[in-house]
């Protein structure tokens, strides 16, 4: 999955993911 900044989601940490892709 990717995030609105257009970063996969598996290279965020766990705990940053949730605030990163919010």
């Amino acid at each position: 999955m990717v995030t609105l900044l257009g970063t996969p989601r598996q290279v965020i940490p766990g705990p940053d993911d949730g605030a990163m892709s919010s």
